[in-house]
């Protein structure tokens, strides 16, 4: 844990052990379900519910001690052999992992009593002679209270925390380069002081009348020396320079890896989430996520965990046909859906995808114009990337009906908002009976932005590099207006544009322009382009949260320093 935990109770310790504990009982239960036999997750398993025993005493949290007591009965007998773990009482341990994480965020645990009860009143496992060890002799050794969890804490708090160290100890042997760097230039400032009342004598002396001969090859001299004293600071500099950009570099690299998590630290949760979804909607799912040592910003892992859960949700609600649907269709009656995470051009991209029964085109087609999103004749000329878009607009639903899961016109739009929020793009592509892909486009991290930088009223904005979709300068004779709303032409399309001055409350320019710079931003689908002083060119910013003080200010999100200060 990548966090200072002295000022935390006993409590809240709790419950950040009952996270990392829980996260392994619920990932390995679902491994299990899934037919392996490796006896290495048989003791996660035991291990994770003996911690959290041991964590539940400390506190006095007696009903957490003994559904963890449960459960680690349950996974020693296992572990020897006399017991099977089967689907529906996987069920039940999964009951007891969500209990457990229940108690640990609650102040009355009173009220989840008769829950408890009914747990430890549950079906046990079946009785077999078959073991899931096979044949390695089982664990007898009680387990130690050892988190599973270690490596990862330690990899964290001391392997990151050493580079940084590290590299902060360098910085200080730069800084003492800098003071010795100063003294030199002292050196040489001293040394041009001497060259310049030289300089004052000798043209006194030349003045007077007197031969200037000797103090003019004196002067040169003094001149040639100082030439060399700035040739060498010149020289100190630039290895100066050098070593302080790749160390900067490097302790920033160093500062920004503690903020990161790999990908598969959602795994647990999203598995959960689709065993659940799939065996309540009869739908037979293979699963699986790829990228998982994938890195991913700590705050963006958490602003993506409710829109990949949606398409989840999405992909198996909407997606995948049931077993004897598939079959039917000449499928495997599995169907696969597919979670990925990679980096990619600077960017982080993860695809949702599934092999279902994908968009009816023609049906969208229908829908878009029944609803009056356009005409028949307008949606006759859409292609399917167009059409697909009306899925992200908000109330929008291709279900008639309405379930418990979907059918409210609560979609893809609440997706698109989030990731938005992230700063990211979510492009969606699906063919008919083949399937459906979704592909967002996520900074790598929220603390370092790709922005357009520009200036409006001689002052520097950004915007995110992904929410611009194209800039451009027109004439100013290319304006237009209608009704009040001014517009530029782009291709076929009519672009409504509005001043960035007066967007932001800054001063607005009255002075005739020729030519006017233009971003264009995508907003539900629609462009609007916004007018700018001057461009000043693309980058990697470092985004600094704004002081609380100044409460919410409007149209600016976050602060950035710019090169010169």
């Amino acid at each position: 844990m990548n966090r200072d935990l002295s000022h935390f109770s006993l409590a809240e310790l709790f419950q950040t052990e009952c996270e990392t504990q829980c996260r392994v009982l619920s990932d390995s239960l679902l491994t299990l379900e899934q037919g392996s036999h490796d006896p290495a997750i048989l003791e996660a398993l035991m291990r994770a519910a003996h911690s959290l025993k041991g964590a539940a005493r400390i506190i006095n949290l007696e009903p957490a001690v003994q559904i963890a007591h449960a459960l680690e009965e349950i996974f020693v007998s296992a572990q020897q052999g006399t017991t099977s773990l089967e689907s529906h009482q996987i069920d039940h341990l999964l009951k007891g992992v969500d209990l457990l994480t229940r108690l640990s965020a609650t102040d009355d645990a009173a009220s989840l009593h008769a829950d408890v009860l009914a747990f430890l009143d549950g079906p046990h496992p079946t009785p077999t002679h078959n073991s899931l060890t096979t044949g390695e002799e089982p664990t007898q050794s009680p387990p130690t209270e050892k988190s599973v969890d270690e490596s990862r804490s330690l990899r964290v708090t001391a392997e990151s925390l050493d580079l940084l160290l590290g590299s902060a100890s360098e910085s200080l042997v730069a800084w003492r380069r800098i003071r010795n760097f100063a003294k030199q230039l002292w050196r040489l400032h001293g040394h041009q002081r001497k060259t310049a009342t030289h300089l004052e004598s000798t043209i006194a002396c030349a003045a007077n009348g007197e031969n200037p001969a000797i103090s003019l090859r004196h002067l040169q001299s003094m001149i040639e020396t100082g030439d060399r004293l700035v040739l060498a600071d010149l020289d100190e500099f630039e290895r100066f320079e050098r070593n302080a950009s790749l160390l900067s570099q490097r302790l920033y690299g160093e500062a920004l890896s503690c903020r990161m998590l790999p990908f598969g630290t959602m795994a647990p949760l999203l598995r959960r989430a689709a065993r659940d979804l799939a065996r309540r909607l009869g739908r037979d799912i293979s699963f699986e996520i790829r990228g998982d040592a994938v890195d991913v910003d700590r705050d963006l892992l958490e602003k993506i965990e409710s829109p990949l859960l949606h398409l989840l949700r999405n992909a198996i609600d909407h997606g995948i046909e049931s077993p004897a649907d598939r079959i039917a269709a000449n499928k495997p009656g599995t169907g696969h859906i597919i979670i990925e995470a990679s980096h990619r051009a600077g960017f982080l991209i993860i695809r949702v995808s599934d092999d279902g029964r994908g968009v009816d085109h023609e049906k969208l087609r229908s829908l878009v114009v029944s609803r009056g999103f356009t005409d028949a004749l307008t949606a006759a000329q859409l292609g399917h990337a167009e059409l697909l878009e009306f899925l992200f607009l908000p109330g929008f639903s291709l279900r008639s009906e309405v379930t418990e899961i979907s059918g409210r016109g609560v979609g893809l739009d609440v997706v698109q908002a989030a990731v938005r929020e992230a700063r990211g793009t979510v492009r969606m592509s699906s063919a008919s009976d083949t399937g459906t892909a979704f592909d967002l486009q996520l900074p790598i991290s929220l603390s370092v932005m790709k922005a357009l930088v520009f200036e409006i009223a001689d002052e520097p904005y950004a915007i995110p590099l992904a929410r611009v979709e194209r800039v451009l300068s027109v004439q100013a004779s290319d304006i237009e207006s209608l009704e009040g709303v001014q517009y530029v032409t782009v291709g076929s399309s009519r672009v409504g544009i509005v001043d960035g001055a007066a967007v932001l409350g800054r001063p607005l320019q009255h002075a005739a322009r020729e030519h006017v710079n233009l971003i264009l931003l995508a907003s539900s689908g629609d462009l609007f382009g916004v007018v700018v002083s001057r461009f000043l060119g693309e980058g990697e910013i470092v985004v600094q949260a704004l002081d609380k003080r100044l409460g919410r200010v409007r149209d600016i999100a976050a602060a950035a320093l710019t090169e010169n200060g």
